[in-house]
């Protein structure tokens, strides 16, 4: 099978088979063409087999996509949706979008999910046919059926429709975000811990933590450190110190001067991010036996979230929370934020939350996951979002959803201006990794011609400077991630060049402090940045 084969056997097995989308999606019948093609097969067989797959995939596509918005409309309806008198009945997308998320359907996370499937199989399917006109052609020597064929499948509907579905997903993205991120403080930050013994346990603690951070590190190793989820016991327990992943733990950790945390998160069914290692949240539960705990991450609700009390007392924090609580510590707070592997899902909501809290983004110092293909994703967004003028949500205002028109776009050349004027400035073998302006002789006068070709408009503080993005790895021999050792770090070269990403957070080993080995670290580090855990 070859490697497109693959992929699309995953997409069609496994894509669209997520916790609420239920429905069999067509799939290109790739490998069983492309095998009679490598056969030799006649022209006619190639044409009533291609045209049996594009038919399939258009009545499929067009089937999936009216279902979709005749669901929701009828949600909408059925609960007191109205229009008003003197207004047409015909809604915009943006209308109906609004309104599902302002009734506040505890499916919406689900529907997102069912654009996103209908976008992953209208892709491959595309790309599927295309490939496979590609290969007939390329086995008869001839162009005939890229002429005809091609012009058909690039005008058909499930061709054209993806950057329509995208920009669905996007705004959904926006309007989940807007829904409750701004007012969201809810939920007890006391721990439950009060008797003598413990209180003193935990005062021991934290004061050993303060005095090695004020007395045994250097500035390099505050700013080098990272805390691994947290301030927290291995044990999970509560009697010393905070639970992993809650503010406390991150809290104590930047109160100390410490910068980093490393922090693993999760989305929500109904797309809220939230601080979670684990699949559930069985092992840090404080009532055992609830059916809440052993529910997925993915299947709760925020509602839900904010029932579940952790050993500590406390609810499970957002990541906005976290952030928050960075944001009022001092620039040096930051996170160094974990993407599990295959969580796709997660990458347009983290974009959007930091195009709204644009702030935020600068204490966040890593973004990496021991998935290449979703660190690739993720860096690729940000870069659109964050790095390029007019950079945003595809198309949202063709949708009818609000995105600072004009305000924005300038604020975006603003960004991508102020960012010309930075150079990544790398510390010597990859100790510490910062962005340093340089001396520009004429930088008032380019500042000028910027604010000049903006309406001298003044935006207060620079954009954010974007996160690295790094690919975790391992030792042991692994058929999911990328295992490696300091013994040969040579395939890291190519695996940094062929995603694209900004480096790599490999494990640590004892050989790493031999000199027969130090050298090979150092070589990487002068080529990308690298971190050890």
């Amino acid at each position: 099978m070859g490697r497109f084969g693959r992929h699309s056997a995953v997409i069609s097995s496994d894509d669209v088979r997520n916790f609420c989308v239920l429905e069999h999606y067509y799939s290109v019948p790739y490998n069983a063409i492309a095998e009679k093609i490598k056969a030799k097969m006649s022209l006619e067989e190639f044409q009533e087999m291609w045209e049996d797959a594009f038919n399939a995939v258009v009545k499929d596509f067009d089937m999936k996509l009216a279902k979709l918005w005749d669901d929701m409309l009828k949600k909408i309806q059925k609960d007191g949706f109205h229009v008003e008198a003197g207004q047409s009945g015909g809604l915009t997308t943006a209308e109906i979008l609004t309104s599902y998320v302002e009734f506040g359907y505890e499916d919406v996370s689900c529907i997102k999910h069912s654009f996103n499937s209908l976008y992953e199989m209208a892709n491959s399917n595309s790309e599927a046919l295309r490939r496979l006109i590609k290969k007939f052609d390329k086995q008869t020597g001839m162009m005939t059926q890229s002429v005809r064929m091609l012009p058909r499948l690039y005008g058909a509907s499930f061709t054209i429709g993806q950057e329509y579905l995208a920009s669905i997903m996007d705004s959904l993205d926006l309007l989940l975000v807007d829904a409750d991120d701004d007012d969201l403080s809810i939920g007890s930050t006391k721990s439950i811990a009060s008797n003598n013994d413990t209180t003193a346990q935990m005062a021991d603690e934290l004061e050993w933590l303060r005095d090695n951070a004020s007395k045994e590190m250097t500035k390099e190793d505050l700013e080098s450190i990272v805390a691994h989820r947290g301030f927290h016991n291995n044990n999970d327990q509560i009697h010393n110190r905070p639970l992993e992943n809650t503010l406390s733990s991150f809290e104590q950790i930047w109160t100390a001067g410490i910068s980093l945390c490393e922090c693993d998160i999760a989305m929500t069914r109904d797309g809220k991010i939230v601080m979670a290692h684990d699949e559930t949240f069985e092992r840090l539960a404080l009532i055992e036996g609830s059916d809440i705990n052993a529910k997925s991450v993915s299947d709760l609700t925020l509602r839900e979230l904010l029932s579940l009390n952790l050993k500590s007392g406390n609810r499970p924090p957002l990541l906005i929370d976290c952030l928050r609580s960075a944001v009022t510590i001092g620039d040096h707070a930051k996170l160094v934020i974990e993407v599990k592997p295959g969580n796709k899902e997660i990458v347009n909501p983290l974009v959007q939350l930091f195009q709204k809290h644009e702030v935020m983004l600068n204490h966040v110092a890593v973004v990496m996951s021991f998935d290449a293909i979703v660190i690739q994703r993720v860096k690729a967004q940000f870069k659109e979002a964050f790095s390029e003028p007019f950079s945003g949500p595809r198309d949202r205002r063709s949708l009818g959803v609000r995105s600072g028109n004009s305000l924005m776009q300038m604020r975006a050349m603003y960004r991508s201006s102020q960012r010309l004027l930075q150079t990544n400035q790398v510390i010597e073998e990859g100790k510490a990794d910062v962005y340093r302006k340089p001396e520009v002789k004429n930088r008032r006068k380019y500042i000028e011609s910027v604010s000049y070709a903006l309406g001298d408009l003044a935006f207060g503080n620079e954009a954010p400077d974007l996160p690295y993005f790094l690919l975790l790895t391992q030792v042991a021999p692994s058929d999911k991630f990328y295992s490696v050792s300091v013994k040969d770090l040579s395939p890291l070269f190519d695996v940094v060049r062929k995603y694209d990403i900004d480096g790599v957070y490999i494990e640590y080993e004892p050989e790493m402090l031999d000199p027969n080995y130090q050298q090979s670290i150092i070589e990487l580090s002068e080529f990308c940045k690298v971190g050890v855990w």
